[in-house]
């Protein structure tokens, strides 16, 4: 009897199951499924220079890994209909590489190698850089996986071990001979083939496909076989194929109905702010221009259009309707300004977000809007690479079978993300999430639980349209920038604003508001050098009397200006300014942005004002800081008599410099900055200039009293024993009536010898007090040649004033606790030593005129990426609440941290 009561509960067990199955199945045929939309947004901003040269080698590199693969996997899966947005910016460099044209120098190094012609010293230090070099390739799941490229790796890193505090030239010659020529020949074969998908290389290059594994073997295994220039020569030919299939890819997908294309504005510019600051009809030549370039390749007008970085406000919204825009997309964040309901505790409330609303602009003008569950696209973006790709999948499929359970069927879910940087940080390129997310989309919908749609789909066969509902008129803030003046604002919760009665709030993906692209003095800084050079183009047309938009009418030299000013205008540039983001090449985008400003003048045949000249950061900071031979080591109080004593310097920083000239020494007491300098060579009749600035000045000149650039911002300059005082006489917005000058402010003595000299700079001759952060450049002048020294950088050190500290917060964190919520581990490269995020104490100081947070970690590491403020493991934040009741609770993207309401912050302060 117990065995057939068991058996009885057991067949009503099947039964049930077998009910709830055949329920589910026909309630699958009767509703509609859950639509999902789901968006690959790909962009670049623009590299090349007007003469066809690409400064950087993205453009390519990801054609070859990711453009057309993104597509092609469509027509693997024909079923999953996918939306693509192809910007302007990026189409026109996909163009000019198909003409030969936006070369980059990592292409043409390769294409040296690949032809036997021999490279340059110069052409060989490019390939070692990190970054800019032949190892801008993910560490993760390249360099460590590839046994050749470790090797060289490593080798690199012994070679500048052991010259790396060379000088100049000599650091150049003894690093780049280490390697040999076999070494070039394989550095850029794997470089340039493990920049392609290996799922495209196995199914259209199956050529490459046999060499892929080559890299697997150190040059001592006796399975190494070197890569050849032929073969080097064949992976570039196929990087050139990938770019010509890119575009033909996206109109054939299209034209099947299997993908939609949409565009941008033109060079992806941060859309509210260009409005903001009064330049409506600038963002029309955008919308214009991205939609010219669509129907040129596409031969139809695009539907829809992606604001750049998700940003909208009601203007770009009513500018997007002027051009017949249909359809855009966004943050459900930036819809919580108006309602408050589109967020459930931080979370997309998916009632919300899985309706389609529409926004009436008046006159007929109505565009639909589209919020992206940015929960689910930013565990594609950020989070599943380090998950099984099995896992990630099922995760993504759960997560959208239980909004389904929520919603209802008809409602769309939208994913929207980047479709082109997050697969390098995934295993094997994402190959394997990829194709195993499309099967298991392919098997939901299958089963009619799921439709995936493109967003004009389902506007128009789905009845997206009749389910759209009205988005609610909100006051809301909006950045008030027109005619302001913000250069010297120094947070984005001080720059002016007003709230008003708007159809569609304003903000971004980027935690909802505007704050990464402006608000901190590099981007503030950065914005005034846009709208001053704007302003003398606009100045210059409206001389002319010539329209703004009508550019077709101007001149050939004015068309070109404009162009140069468009591209000036894309966000990119803004986006890597300031501490919340880091390129790892923040100076060659300041550089490019500063070329486009520059190219303005110089089309107009106006000489270029200073700041788009200058080679630091637009809040006077620089690039980057020189490399010591040796770490100061505590106070020095050298004897003033030109004559460098090692013993008295021995505390001190010193830097290996470049013949004549061969150490700089720098250090600091309770009283004054010393500066020695040791020459190589005897040198009896020289000047000196010695450069200085705090790392906050009062006020600082772009160059320095003899007009050098020190790589700083300068607010003292010191030449032959008098100090000079940075003064300016006008705005640098006032084009040609800005002048920067220098006041006489008192005096020191240097000493100096044939064989080097020593100066004393008291701290109240260049207005220091309190513990602060000094930048120092110097220079010799001899006869006509300048050295300067140190010769790439600038050095910097602290003052050593006393201070009177008030202890405010002391934190004593256990030993052995950095596991994070206890789940995390280190990451496998090497450098991550044991205890580098192992926090021990946090001590917060009132000094008075400032406030001073101090951090201490079981172990630092050794610096290996050369980080400014000499550490490069470590990335700090602190989020300080000052107000009750108001704030922000989101923390920096891929910290996985959200801040409770209680503790909500107004100030973030990041240090890396």
């Amino acid at each position: 009897m117990v065995h057939l009561a068991k058996k009885a509960v057991s067949i009503a067990i099947v039964a049930l199951i077998i009910i709830s199955s055949l329920t589910i199945l026909l309630k699958a045929e009767n509703e509609e499924p859950l639509y999902v939309a789901i968006i690959w947004h790909q962009h670049q901003p623009f590299y090349e220079n007007f003469e066809g040269y690409s400064f950087m080698p993205w453009v390519r590199l990801h054609a070859a890994k990711d453009y057309f693969k993104m597509a092609w996997l469509s027509e693997l899966y024909p079923n999953i209909h996918t939306t693509i947005d192809l910007t302007g910016s990026l189409l026109i460099q996909l163009q000019d590489l198909m003409q030969g044209k936006a070369l980059d120098q990592r292409y043409l190094i390769s294409r040296k190698i690949a032809e036997g012609t021999p490279l340059t010293v110069e052409e060989k230090w490019l390939m070692l850089q990190t970054p800019g070099g032949f190892f801008d390739i993910n560490w993760n799941n390249i360099v460590y996986k590839y046994a050749r490229y470790l090797e060289l790796k490593e080798k690199r890193d012994q070679a500048f071990k052991l010259y790396g505090a060379l000088p100049g030239i000599s650091k150049i010659e003894n690093i780049t001979s280490y390697f040999t020529d076999q070494d070039y020949v394989d550095l850029a074969a794997m470089f340039n083939l493990y920049w392609m998908s290996p799922l495209v290389v196995q199914k259209i290059y199956p050529e490459l496909w046999e060499i892929w594994d080559k890299g697997k073997y150190r040059s001592d295994d006796p399975n190494y076989k070197p890569f050849t220039r032929e073969e080097l020569a064949k992976i570039l030919n196929a990087h050139i194929d990938q770019v010509f299939r890119t575009i033909d890819e996206h109109k054939k997908l299209q034209d099947m109905g299997i993908i939609e294309v949409i565009t941008t504005p033109y060079t992806h510019p941060l859309s509210p702010l260009l409005v903001d600051f009064g330049w409506e009809d600038d963002l029309r030549l955008h919308v214009e221009k991205g939609i010219e370039i669509y129907k040129e390749l596409f031969g139809v007008y695009p539907y829809g259009m992606w604001p750049p970085e998700e940003a909208l406000n009601e203007k770009v919204l009513k500018i997007f309707s002027e051009y017949n825009i249909v359809w855009t997309v966004t943050d459900p964040r930036v819809a919580a300004y108006a309602d408050s309901s589109f967020l459930i505790g931080g979370t997309p409330n998916y009632e919300k977000i899985t309706l389609p609303y529409y926004v009436d602009l008046g006159n007929g003008k109505k565009i639909y809007v589209f919020f992206r569950d940015w929960v689910l696209s930013d565990k594609v973006s950020f989070q599943y690479s380090g998950w099984n790709p099995d896992t990630a999948v099922e995760d993504f499929i759960d997560t959208i079978l239980s909004i389904r359970d929520q919603v209802g069927g008809g409602r769309i879910l939208v994913i929207a993300l980047d479709g082109e940087n997050a697969w390098e940080h995934y295993p094997n390129d994402a190959t394997e999430f990829l194709t195993k997310l499309y099967e298991r989309l392919s098997e939901l919908q299958s089963q009619g639980l799921i439709k995936t749609v493109t967003i004009t789909e389902y506007l128009e066969k789905y009845g997206g349209k009749e389910k759209a509902v009205e988005f609610p008129t909100a006051n809301v803030k909006v950045l008030d920038l027109a005619n302001k003046d913000i250069s010297m604002i120094g947070s984005y919760e001080n720059l002016p604003y007003k709230v008003i009665l708007q159809k569609f709030p304003e903000g971004s993906w980027a935690g909802g508001d505007l704050s990464t692209w402006i608000g901190e003095p590099q981007e503030n800084k950065g914005w005034m050098y846009l709208k001053w050079t704007r302003d003398v183009l606009y100045e210059y047309i409206s001389s002319k009397g010539w329209s703004w938009m009508n550019p077709d009418e101007w001149d050939e030299n004015s068309q070109r200006a404009l162009e140069a000013l468009l591209r000036a205008e894309g966000s990119d540039w803004f986006w890597w300014y300031g501490s919340d983001q880091d390129s790892g090449n923040d100076k060659g985008f300041d550089s490019l942005f500063k070329y486009y400003l520059r190219s303005v003048f110089e089309c107009l045949g106006l000489k270029p004002p200073e700041y788009t000249l200058t080679e630091f950061f637009p809040d006077g900071s620089p690039y980057g800081f020189t490399q010591p031979l040796r770490q100061e080591s505590g106070p020095v109080t050298p004897k003033m008599d030109g004559n460098i004593e090692s013993d008295e310097w021995s505390n001190a920083t010193a830097y290996l410099c470049a013949k004549p000239i061969d150490k700089l020494f720098l250090g600091a007491d309770e009283n004054a900055l010393y500066v020695g300098v040791m020459f190589s060579e005897r040198l009896d009749n020289y000047d000196v200039i010695i450069d200085i600035s705090k790392k906050i000045p009062e006020k600082s000149n772009l160059l320095d009293y003899m007009r050098l650039s020190a790589g700083f911002a300068v607010e003292y300059s010191i030449f032959n024993e008098k100090i000079y005082k940075a003064s300016t006489q006008g705005s640098p917005g006032d084009y040609g009536n800005y002048t920067e000058s220098w006041n006489n402010v008192g005096f020191i003595e240097i000493f100096k010898t044939n064989s080097g000299f020593e100066a004393k700079i008291p701290y109240e001759s260049i207005g220091i007090s309190g513990k602060t952060e000094i930048y120092v450049r110097v220079f010799v002048k001899v006869e006509n040649d300048v050295y300067a020294i140190p010769p790439e950088y600038p050095a910097k050190t602290f003052s050593k004033t006393p201070t009177s500290a008030t202890p405010v917060f002391v934190y004593e964190d256990p030993e052995g606790d950095d596991h994070g919520p206890g789940t995390y581990t280190y990451p496998k490269n090497n450098v991550f030593v044991s205890g580098a995020f192992d926090l021990l104490r946090f001590e917060v100081y009132d000094l008075g005129d400032s406030i001073e947070f101090a951090f201490k970690f079981k172990e630092l590491g050794d610096n290996p990426w050369n980080g400014p403020n000499g550490f490069s493991l470590q990335i700090i934040e602190v989020y300080i609440d000052t107000l009750e009741g108001e704030g922000s609770t989101w923390a920096s993207t891929g910290s996985n941290v959200e801040i409770a309401e209680q503790d909500a912050w107004e100030i973030a302060i990041r240090v890396a």
